[in-house]
């Protein structure tokens, strides 16, 4: 798999900008600030449908306008596709792969695979195991659309765990619910910890 042509359009401090690439190695280079990990970004962004830089995707709009744009042709083993990612200040995303339109995030997943590291990555050795199975859930994310999927039901369920815990405090009641959240868990994670073991 590799990028034919990227086009950027009110990304970070692009107006306008356009390159290809080749099949083989590409290297990116230029002066601090010129925008060398905005193209980097951009690529990521159509990958995993999030920036490894910032958490808001309203940072990644040119400061002079209220949209971006980012048209990605790639070519994989079976034939060229085109990836079109944008985003406006309302909030709104819209993501399409050969002008099909995206309902959910996750079908972006598999479609065009990125792996980036960063300097910042290497806090991935010196801290905690959080940003190891970040790291490994961004890259399944991608190969597995169904670990993806998994992992969203895990972090969708926990959370309704922890909120029917609060409400436990306050009325006993709801203790019988717990055990299909946590049945719900046992499951989920059963197939996340097969999935991250195998990767």
């Amino acid at each position: 798999m590799y990028v034919r042509t990227l086009k950027l359009r009110n990304f970070r401090n692009y107006k306008e900008m356009e390159t290809s690439f080749c099949s083989g190695l590409n290297i990116i280079y230029g002066q601090n600030g010129q925008g060398k990990t905005n193209i980097i970004e951009a690529l990521f962004l159509c990958a995993t449908g999030k920036s490894h830089r910032t958490a808001h995707d309203i940072d990644l709009i040119n400061t002079e306008a209220d949209s971006f744009c980012i048209d990605l042709l790639f070519e994989n083993k079976q034939d060229e596709r085109s990836l079109k990612f944008q985003y406006n200040t309302k909030k709104q995303k819209f993501i399409s792969i050969q002008e099909i339109p995206l309902r959910k995030i996750g079908e972006l997943m598999g479609n065009f695979n990125a792996v980036i590291f960063s300097p910042e990555d290497l806090m991935m050795i010196k801290q905690g195991p959080a940003l190891r199975r970040r790291f490994i859930d961004i890259a399944l994310s991608q190969i597995s659309p169904s670990y993806f999927y998994a992992l969203q039901q895990y972090n969708k369920a926990l959370m309704q765990r922890n909120t029917l815990l609060k409400q436990i405090k306050k009325n006993r009641d709801f203790m019988d619910t717990l055990e299909v959240w946590d049945q719900s868990l046992y499951q989920l994670g059963i197939e996340i910890i097969k999935k991250r073991q195998s990767f």
